[in-house]
């Protein structure tokens, strides 16, 4: 981050009365007054500059709030109430926010278990490498009487790609759903794939 580089010159910057409007200007500030980088560590003053960067909408500052309250670095808040600020990231587009939130949807310790919308949170972050997310995610598809054939395709690759990985759940849930059949119906048009 530039601000790590060169404290002094952004926090003169971001003091600016010009810069008060932008939204980004309470969360670079919060960072600068959690690191103590250039002034005296303030973190009263970091959490309330951080809240109101949640308030005013910041994606990233509302992932960062909701991580120091599961971390019990906010005293004052109770950490179930991270959720709300884990989601708040999650809808915003962060990854590592829709990531939790599906998860959470999908396992149902913090939140109410709900299919659909571990889903949904998972479809939005667009798994990377993660193996079990990837079986996680096949599974969900597979389990949706709402899956559609592109649905179903990409459930087919993402249990091929935890199959590969090792995750034998995942070869389960591949030979189980056919998911092959998807992967050649939509992949070689006119092909024999009924065998």
């Amino acid at each position: 981050m530039i601000i790590e580089k060169n404290c002094a010159a952004a926090y003169e910057i971001l003091i600016k009365d010009e810069l008060k409007e932008f939204i980004e200007t309470d969360y670079y500030l919060s960072q600068i007054y959690m690191t103590a980088c250039e002034v005296e560590e303030d973190l009263d003053k970091a959490y309330e500059l951080l809240k109101r960067s949640v308030d005013n909408g910041f994606p990233k500052a509302q992932y960062d709030y909701a991580e120091l309250i599961n971390k019990g670095a906010i005293k004052d808040i109770p950490r179930r109430e991270s959720f709300k600020y884990y989601e708040m990231a999650a809808n915003s587009g962060i990854y590592e926010a829709q990531i939790y939130v599906g998860r959470s949807y999908y396992d149902g310790k913090i939140v109410k278990k709900d299919d659909e919308k571990a889903l949904f949170y998972l479809k939005e972050a667009k798994i990377r490498d993660d193996v079990e997310l990837h079986y996680i995610f096949a599974k969900l598809i597979c389990e949706s009487p709402e899956a559609s054939e592109e649905d179903m395709r990409r459930a087919a690759y993402a249990s091929l790609y935890a199959m590969n990985k090792g995750n034998i759940y995942a070869k389960q849930l591949y030979y189980k759903y056919n998911l092959e059949f998807y992967i050649c119906i939509l992949e070689r048009p006119g092909a024999d794939c009924c065998h």
